[in-house]
């Protein structure tokens, strides 16, 4: 009777390789877990930055909110065109709006968005409202996408 030929493989202690090793396994699924994350995250991001950016526009028109509204406590009613020029925001404040007015017409702080591109110069305004003296305030649309618009204003 022959003795079987000695396996070279398990004399030597290693052992045999069977298919993709250990590591590529591996490899391969932390780039899978990265490119789900890049295409679920690059719309997300540039939904985010539009509406950040036009979130500091309305935080400029939030202070001539505050002057309207410290006028009125001051006044017992709204300011009139000539006195809203002393309302008027000083131009560092102005980040990403392009101007800030208020119209004593509409009742309402007007703000013109500088930034993002695709919306540069479409208007949001902040409305008052008079009930039982206090001023109550509202945020509508004039002409930018919604979309956009903080929650507060949807």
């Amino acid at each position: 009777m022959a003795l079987p030929e000695p396996d070279e493989t398990v004399a030597s202690g290693a052992k045999p390789r069977r298919g993709v090793s250990w590591w590529a396994k591996h490899v391969l699924i932390v780039f899978v877990v990265i490119v789900i994350a890049v295409a679920l995250g690059i719309p997300a991001y540039q939904g985010y930055r539009p509406r950040a950016l036009i979130n500091g526009a309305l935080m400029a028109g939030n202070e001539l909110k505050i002057g309207v509204a410290e006028f009125y406590e001051q006044h017992d009613r709204l300011p009139q065109p000539a006195e809203a020029a002393a309302l008027q925001l000083r131009p560092s404040v102005l980040k990403q709006a392009r101007s800030v007015v208020w119209d004593s017409a509409g009742r309402s702080v007007i703000i013109t968005v500088d930034e993002p591109q695709s919306q540069a110069g479409k208007r949001v305004a902040l409305y008052a409202e008079e009930r039982d003296r206090t001023l109550f305030w509202t945020c509508r649309t004039i002409d930018l996408e919604v979309k956009y618009l903080p929650a507060t204003c949807r």
